[in-house]
C-alpha cells in the first residue's frame, strides 16, 4: 500500500489557525468510538474544564477522516481548510513538497500512544506491559526514540528485522501508518520506523511471533473485535485510566509507551 507517496507537507507559519468562522473546517483523524459530536464536545468541555486548548476554534467545524492519505486528499480538494497532526508528522512530511504551509503550532495537554487488546488477552497485555518497563528502565525506548524519530531521516526507512521463534505464539499486530515516523508504512507497503522497531524488541524478549500488518485505522476496532488482530495502536487521552472517553467496553490498553505534546494545522498554501 504506496500511502506515502502522495503525502506532502512543508513548515511555514501564519496565525491561520485561529480562524474563527463558521465555515472555517478542520480535519483530523478519527478517534475510535468517538463519533464527531463526541469528539466536537470533548474538545469543548475539555477546554473550559481542563484548560487546555485542541488549537481548534470553537466556531470551527471539525471533520473526521480515517486515515491520512484520505485527509490530506481532502486538504488539496477544499473540504477541509486545514489538519490537525502531531508535530512529527508535519516534520516528517515537510521534505516532500512545498505546496502546504503549517499555519500554527500548538503546545496541549499530552496524548499517548498505547497499544490496544481484547479483555479476553489480558495476559498478552500484561507481557507488553512487561516489556515495556523493561525497555523504558534500561534506556532502549529512548534509543529507539533517537533513532527512528528523531533521526527518522538516515533510520526511519531501515527494514528492521522483527524476530521469529519455533513453536513461539503468534500474534498479530496491526499498525496504520498514519503517523510517521512513528507509526508508517513505507512506500513500497512495509510497516516500518519507531513502532515496528518497539515491536520487534518486545517479540524478542518476550519470545513471542509478531506479525505486524498494514490496516486502515477507522478499521481497528473491528479487525480487534473479530480476531483479524490481536494488538492495536491506540491513543490514551490520560496517562492513566482516568479519563479515556474512546475505549469501548471488551478493550484494555496497555501502559503509554511515547506520548506527543505538539500538534501542527497544516493548509494549502
Amino acid at each position: 500500500m504506496k500511502k506515502f507517496l502522495c503525502l506532502i507537507f512543508v513548515l511555514v507559519f501564519s496565525a491561520s489557525a485561529f480562524a474563527a468562522d463558521d465555515d472555517f473546517t478542520v480535519g483530523v483523524l478519527a478517534q475510535l468510538n468517538m463519533s464527531e459530536e463526541e469528539y466536537i464536545n470533548y474538545v469543548k468541555t475539555s477546554r473550559e474544564n481542563v484548560g487546555f486548548s485542541f488549537f481548534i476554534h470553537p466556531e470551527n467545524k471539525i471533520r473526521y477522516y480515517d486515515s491520512l492519505l484520505t485527509m490530506q486528499m481532502a486538504l488539496n480538494a477544499g473540504e477541509v481548510q486545514e489538519v490537525k497532526l502531531p508535530e512529527m508528522v508535519g516534520e516528517y512530511l515537510v521534505n516532500a513538497s512545498p505546496a502546504y504551509s503549517i499555519s500554527a503550532v500548538s503546545m496541549s495537554r499530552p496524548t499517548y500512544l498505547a497499544f490496544g487488546f481484547l479483555e479476553k488477552n489480558a495476559e498478552l497485555r500484561d507481557t507488553f506491559n512487561k516489556v515495556l518497563k523493561e525497555l523504558k528502565e534500561d534506556g532502549t525506548i529512548e534509543k529507539l526514540r533517537l533513532r527512528y524519530i528523531e533521526n527518522f531521516r538516515t533510520a526511519g526507512l531501515n527494514l528492521i528485522q522483527i524476530p521469529k521463534f519455533d513453536g513461539a505464539e503468534k500474534i498479530k499486530v496491526a499498525l496504520t501508518g498514519d503517523l510517521p515516523p512513528i507509526d508508517f508504512v513505507a512506500p513500497d507497503g512495509t510497516p516500518a520506523g519507531f513502532n515496528v522497531a518497539l515491536i520487534s524488541e518486545i517479540g524478542k524478549r518476550a519470545k513471542l511471533n509478531l506479525d505486524v500488518a498494514d490496516i486502515e485505522a477507522g478499521a481497528r476496532s473491528a479487525a480487534l473485535a473479530s480476531g483479524r488482530a490481536d494488538v492495536i495502536l491506540w491513543y490514551r487521552v490520560t496517562e492513566n485510566y482516568e479519563h479515556q472517553p474512546d475505549v469501548p467496553s471488551g478493550v484494555i490498553l496497555s501502559e503509554p509507551y511515547y506520548y506527543l505534546t505538539k500538534f501542527v494545522h497544516v493548509r494549502k498554501k
